[in-house]
């Protein structure tokens, strides 16, 4: 495998893993969604950045920071399923094309989902496997040269 190669096997699982936690969080709309409202796309943009550097710092911290690598992963996830849950929670209404309607109606979302002990318990679930799943990734590559 080469280096370029475990790197975007890495950068695909973050991927694969947030859009699974956004069209959870939508219900499965997520691809209306993002047709409909150009605020979805925007976040989904901000996502994926935040991803790609979230991997990143995944795949250069040392053993010893992996606890922080699960905290930033699970807030990651868990903030990509209250934020992409507006409209969808409880018949309220989508926010409308305002990112800053979008982004408050998400902090709402994920206040009240704290009460629920499943999101983030399944956040944190999703921060470890990624966390998992990355770091043997990444060494097998690094063994692997």
């Amino acid at each position: 495998m080469s280096k370029y190669s475990g790197w975007a096997i890495c950068h695909i699982i973050t991927i694969v893993i947030f859009l699974s936690a956004a069209s959870a969080g939508s219900q499965q709309g997520l691809a209306s969604d993002l047709a409909q409202f150009h605020s979805d796309k925007i976040l989904l943009c901000i996502y994926l950045i935040w991803g790609y550097s979230l991997t990143q710092r995944i795949l250069t911290s040392p053993n010893y920071l992996n606890i922080v690598s699960v905290l930033l992963s699970s807030l990651y996830f868990y903030t990509a399923f209250c934020m992409f849950s507006d409209g969808h929670v409880a018949g309220w209404s989508h926010s409308q094309d305002m990112i800053t309607e979008k982004v408050l109606m998400g902090l709402f979302i994920s206040l009240i989902s704290l009460f629920t002990i499943y999101i983030p318990v399944i956040a944190v679930v999703a921060g470890v496997v990624q966390n998992f799943l990355l770091k043997t990734i990444w060494h097998l590559q690094q063994n692997d040269s």
